[in-house]
């Protein structure tokens, strides 16, 4: 019986450990990217459009606070005092210093103006961090703004 009880709260102290980790649904596929919604500590936070591989993974996303953010693959060593420089065509969208980064993901807040740019963007989506350009996404055959609206619906859905 003690080894039941010792085993219980055992699991239950390591459960207790394990940091919550978002849980991701696909809502649907638009313009060449997948529409997801995504809960943090078990409530809707976001929906995203994304595109690209786990390893090139490039998310747009809009919050249920209304802003938006794009989130791509992290680089050993980064910080939030890099520099991220977005470009479309060799234009340069954005210049900010991430909200996260990581080895993993590097995310930066979007503006509404920067968020319209987006979705007329056309061409090469290039991404510059501490200015080593290290990751770019073909945008051509790509429907950005169709593929934002969607996340914008997918947003209202949870609201």
């Amino acid at each position: 019986m003690r080894a039941g009880v010792f085993g219980l709260v055992l699991a239950g102290l390591l459960a207790a450990a394990i940091p919550a980790v978002a849980a991701e649904k696909t809502v649907e596929r638009v313009g060449g990217f997948t529409i997801i919604a995504i809960e943090e500590k078990g409530s809707f936070n976001r929906c995203a459009a994304q595109v690209g591989s786990s390893y090139g993974l490039l998310r747009i996303s809009y919050n249920i606070h209304g802003h938006h953010f794009l989130s791509f693959p992290g680089v050993p060593g980064a910080s939030k005092s890099g520099t991220v420089e977005l470009m479309v065509a060799g234009e340069v969208l954005a210049t900010s210093r991430p909200n996260f980064a990581d080895k993993n993901r590097i995310s930066i807040p979007l503006s509404y103006e920067q968020v319209d740019m987006l979705m007329s963007a056309r061409g090469f989506l290039s991404v510059l961090y501490n200015n080593a350009n290290f990751r770019e996404w073909d945008l051509s055959r790509a429907n950005v703004t169709a593929a934002l609206e969607a996340v914008d619906r997918c947003v209202s859905n949870f609201r």
